[in-house]
C-alpha cells in the first residue's frame, strides 16, 4: 500500500510525495529473490539451489535497485490515477529513501493538464458570405483551360509585339571583345509589363527587342545587372548581340463542343460550363467552410483563459520556429522575431487542441483506422512519395501521433461546424 499527498507547486505543476509501506516493499524483495535464485549462477551451486544469503551477497544491490524501479513505476502510475491526475510529461522523481526494512518513499514532479470548464459550443454563430458562381467565374475557367491547350504558330509578317514568344541567338561580349555569354534558340517571352532585371543579361534588354523583325540583328549596349549569374562580371558594362529566329504568337483554342470533347466525358459545351459551374461551386464551398472552422477557431481562443503547461508551450514554439524558418527564403531568418510570433501563436495553438480534445472526449468522437490511412495516402501523394516509405517515416519519427491529433482536431472542427448557426451575408 502506498500513502500519497500531492502538492501544488502553481501553474499545471504538482509534487506526489509517496510512502510505500514496509510489507510491500519485503514483498517485493522476495519476489525478486525468489525470480533470481530460479537462474543465478553462482561457482558451486547449482542453478535454482543457491541459498538465500549468498544470493544477497552477491546481488543485493542489484535487487535494490530493481525493487525501487518496480516499486516507483507501479505506485507512480496507480497514484496519478487514483488521484486524478494527468501528467503531460515523465516526471523528475527525487528524494528516494530505500533501506531494509523500512518503507521507500520519494517524490515524483511533474506538469499536468489543465483544468477547465468546457462551455457550451452549440449554435456557435459564424458570418460567412454567400456562395455564388457568377458567368464570369467560369469564363475565367474556360481561359485557364484554353491556356493550358494553347499552341505558339510562327509569325512571318509583322514585329515583334508584346506577349509573343521569341527564339533569339545571342552573343553578350565585353569591351576587350571577351564573351561573356552566348546562346542559340533560346526561347523569351516578351511580357507586357516593365519588369526586367531576372539576373540574366537578356532579362534586361528584353523590352528593347519590341519591333524588331524575323532575322533582323540589333547590337545593344548595357550594364549586366548586379545579381548577374557570373558574379566575376557582374555591373559591367558589355555589347549585346540578339538576332531574332523566330516570332511566335500563342493561340487559344475555340470553345466549341469538339473542345468540349477533347476534356473528357463532355459532348457539349454545354455540359462542360455546368460542370466547370458545379466544380467551382464545390471549391467555394470549400473556401467558406475553412473561413467557418477559422470563426469556431477564433472564438475558442477568445472565449477560454487558463493556465497552460509551460513545457507543451515551449514545445509547440521549437516546432512553429522550425516550421517557420523553413517557410522563408531568407537564408538567415531572424529568429528573435520568428520567436515572438511563435510565442503568441503557441499559447493560443496549445489552448486551442485541449478544449477541442475535450470535445472530442465528450462526443465520443475518435480517428478511425480509416481517417489515418486516408490521410497518409493524400500525404504521400502531395510529397510524391509511396505510402510504405512514408509510413516508414512516420514511424520512425513519431510523427503518426501529430498526424492523428491532427485528423482529429479536425473531426472537431467539422462536427463544431455543422452544429453552427451559419449566417451568410
Amino acid at each position: 500500500m502506498a500513502n500519497v499527498t500531492v502538492e501544488d507547486l502553481g501553474v499545471c505543476k504538482r509534487r506526489m510525495n509517496v510512502e510505500i509501506d514496509t510489507e510491500t516493499v519485503l514483498s517485493k524483495i522476495e519476489q525478486v529473490y525468489g525470480n533470481l535464485k530460479k537462474t543465478a549462477k553462482i561457482p558451486g551451486f547449482r542453478v535454482g539451489k543457491v541459498p538465500r544469503n549468498i544470493l544477497e551477497r552477491h546481488f543485493k544491490n542489484d535487487v535494490i535497485e530493481e525493487i525501487k524501479q518496480e516499486l516507483i513505476s507501479e505506485s507512480y502510475q496507480s497514484s496519478v490515477k487514483d488521484n486524478n491526475l494527468r501528467p503531460v510529461h515523465s516526471p523528475k522523481i527525487d528524494n528516494i529513501i530505500c533501506e531494509e526494512n523500512k518503507p521507500l518513499s520519494y517524490t515524483a514532479e511533474f506538469e499536468v493538464e489543465p483544468i477547465f470548464e468546457l462551455k457550451s459550443y452549440d449554435g456557435i454563430k459564424v458570418k460567412l458570405n454567400k456562395v455564388k458562381v457568377d458567368d464570369q467565374d467560369v469564363e475565367d475557367y474556360l481561359l485557364r483551360l484554353r491556356e493550358d491547350r494553347a499552341i505558339l504558330e510562327n509569325v512571318d509578317n509583322r514585329s515583334v509585339l508584346k506577349n509573343d514568344y521569341l527564339f533569339v541567338d545571342y552573343k553578350i561580349t565585353a569591351q576587350n571583345g571577351e564573351v561573356v555569354e552566348q546562346g542559340n534558340s533560346k526561347m523569351l517571352y516578351m511580357k507586357d509589363n516593365d519588369e526586367n532585371g531576372d539576373g540574366t543579361i537578356i532579362g534586361e534588354v528584353i523590352n528593347q527587342l519590341e519591333g524588331m523583325k524575323l532575322n533582323e540583328a540589333k547590337n545593344i549596349e548595357t550594364t549586366l545587372p548586379k545579381n548577374y549569374i557570373k558574379k566575376e562580371y557582374a555591373d559591367l558594362t558589355v555589347n549585346a548581340n540578339i538576332k531574332v529566329t523566330a516570332i511566335k504568337q500563342k493561340v487559344l483554342p475555340e470553345i466549341t463542343d469538339e473542345f468540349a470533347k477533347s476534356l473528357g466525358k463532355f459532348q457539349t459545351v454545354g455540359e462542360l460550363r455546368e460542370e466547370i459551374k458545379k466544380m467551382i461551386e464545390s471549391q467555394k464551398k470549400s473556401v467558406q467552410k475553412r473561413e467557418g472552422k477559422q470563426q469556431i477557431i477564433d472564438y475558442f481562443v477568445e472565449k477560454y483563459k487558463f493556465d497552460l503547461p509551460q513545457s507543451v508551450v515551449d514545445a509547440e514554439i521549437q516546432d512553429l520556429i522550425r516550421n517557420m524558418a523553413r517557410s522563408r527564403y531568407d537564408a538567415k531568418p531572424d529568429y528573435d522575431k520568428l520567436k515572438e510570433k511563435a510565442k503568441i501563436d503557441a499559447v493560443d495553438k496549445v489552448k486551442l487542441s485541449y478544449v477541442l480534445a475535450a470535445i472530442a472526449k465528450k462526443e465520443n468522437i475518435k480517428v478511425e483506422k480509416q481517417d489515418l490511412e486516408q490521410a497518409i495516402k493524400d500525404t504521400a501523394q502531395f510529397l510524391n512519395i509511396s505510402i510504405d516509405k512514408f509510413k516508414e517515416h512516420l514511424a520512425e519519427t513519431g510523427a503518426i501521433y501529430g498526424m492523428q491529433e491532427r485528423i482529429l482536431e479536425e473531426k472537431v472542427l467539422d462536427f463544431l461546424y455543422n452544429k453552427a448557426k451559419i449566417i451568410e451575408k
